[in-house]
């Protein structure tokens, strides 16, 4: 026995099928809107963490003028982070960047409804984790710009 399908001859009208009139209903397509870039906390969190750490790169790197262009905000300008970069500088030699200088252990993020408030703990040699990198994400801009809105306000030594 032959299936059915077997039985419509290549060619045929389509309008002769059944199904057809089913498929030619225009549907109504409506974009899904995607999802607000923080919806994912985890996943924006991997953001934050991710552009802290280039950051700690830069400094590891002693390039005051690339860590002013990753800022559009401008709070830091290459003057300001060659100031903080000379005061880490004459205190340590090096700033680590192997595995334990990125781990989720040394960022703190206090969350706010509006915006989080982030430290980046550098890795010194001496492991005293006494200086940090400051930063501000605005939640509202992220959202709305679909990238991470991050301004670094400071790196300075705790007291």
């Amino acid at each position: 026995m032959e299936a059915a399908f077997s039985q419509v001859p290549f060619g045929t009208n389509d309008q002769a099928l059944p199904w057809k009139s089913t498929l030619d209903v225009p549907a109504q397509v409506v974009p899904a809107q995607p999802l607000p870039l923080t919806a994912n906390e985890r996943a924006f969190r991997v953001l934050v963490r991710n552009a802290m750490f280039r950051r700690v790169e830069l400094v590891a790197r002693n390039r005051p003028e690339e860590l002013a262009l990753l800022e559009e905000s401008g709070v830091l300008d290459t003057d300001a982070w060659a100031q903080a970069l000379e005061s880490y500088y004459a205190e340590y030699d090096f700033v680590g960047t192997g595995p334990d200088a990125r781990g989720p252990h040394l960022l703190v993020i206090e969350k706010a409804p509006e915006r989080w408030l982030v430290q980046q703990i550098v890795d010194d040699p001496e492991g005293h984790h006494d200086w940090r990198l400051f930063a501000e994400v605005d939640l509202g801009a992220s959202d709305a710009a679909g990238e991470l809105v991050l301004t670094v306000t400071g790196l300075s030594r705790m007291p």
